[in-house]
């Protein structure tokens, strides 16, 4: 007798064997230290979506198959707990690529589009979203740059982009070229407790910066290329400290930051943090800003 199907929005690590009808919604593919493997994010016929990682050594098997809006059955994958700093999908869990995955019937399960769900404007001013989750794509009917925004109509048409991704058609140009740069991980500092520097391990734990020593292990490299890639603003315009990945704005300024480690750095109106007291009595800024920067730019 046949397995019967499950649904995505059960799946769990409390058993092992699972069966699944799937559509692919969206696949992109990660390079790390020069091992490619793609991931993908596949839907139910209900509407519910998870994140798969097929590993290097099965990208060949099945990346030909598994192409966006193609449909399968999947059977037998691993069940690992969704802790990634920044995820893809709302559901808890994600789902791994094994040497005993398979998947059949492509092509022959009737799985409607899913609908991306955007945020509304009200809860993202009020703060009622998930900070680490990249989902609620643009549409990009409905997305445009500030410089398309102000120029409006022009005989000249305008290069296209992907818009889901990107601000502006350059941004996406210099994402092909952070492409070919090799990103370096962040490295992972494991400090004695009781050791010879036990006093930096407690300023450490005192000042909330776990975070910063013990860094994630996976990393995406296209989610930081997009990061990078729309950060920098539009010609003339001030640095404003945002950003936009996979159609989310994100901002990265001081007090963003300070949130993120849970505000363990706080100062009264008008006080200034050690850093920048030692730069206002100990640097000359305008001379070294004179001898890095570009005529007629300044920080």
């Amino acid at each position: 007798m046949a397995r019967p199907f499950e649904c995505i929005a059960d799946i769990n690590d409390r058993k092992e064997l699972w069966k699944i009808g799937v559509k692919v919604h969206q696949k992109w593919k990660v390079n790390i230290a020069n091992k490619e493997h793609f991931e993908m994010v596949v839907v139910d016929k209900i509407g519910n979506d998870i994140h798969v990682i097929v590993p290097t050594a099965y990208k060949q098997a099945f990346d030909l198959d598994l192409d966006v809006n193609v449909t399968c059955t999947m059977s037998n994958f691993q069940v690992q707990p969704n802790d990634l700093m920044f995820k893809v999908t709302n559901h808890k869990f994600l789902l791994k690529f094994t040497g005993g995955t398979t998947t059949g019937d492509v092509g022959k399960h009737d799985i409607p589009a899913k609908v991306n769900s955007l945020t509304p404007f009200a809860d993202i001013i009020s703060g009622k979203w998930q900070r680490n989750v990249l989902c609620g794509m643009a549409s990009k009917t409905s997305t445009a740059s500030k410089k398309q925004k102000k120029t409006g109509s022009t005989s000249r048409q305008p290069r296209p982009y992907d818009s889901s991704r990107f601000l502006d058609f350059n941004q996406e140009a210099r994402f092909r070229e952070l492409s070919k740069q090799k990103i370096w991980s962040e490295r992972k500092f494991e400090i004695n407790q009781e050791g010879k520097i036990k006093e930096v391990a407690q300023i450490i734990a005192t000042r909330k910066w776990d975070t910063l020593v013990e860094p994630p292990s996976y990393l995406n490299y296209d989610v930081i290329r997009e990061f990078y890639a729309n950060d920098l603003p539009f010609d003339e315009e001030p640095f404003t400290f945002t950003t936009m990945v996979r159609g989310r704005n994100l901002k990265f300024d001081q007090d963003t930051i300070n949130e993120y480690f849970g505000n363990p750095f706080t100062l009264r109106e008008g006080d200034k943090c050690e850093f920048t007291r030692h730069l206002k009595c100990h640097w000359d800024i305008d001379t070294i800003s004179g001898s890095i920067l570009l005529e007629g730019c300044n920080v």
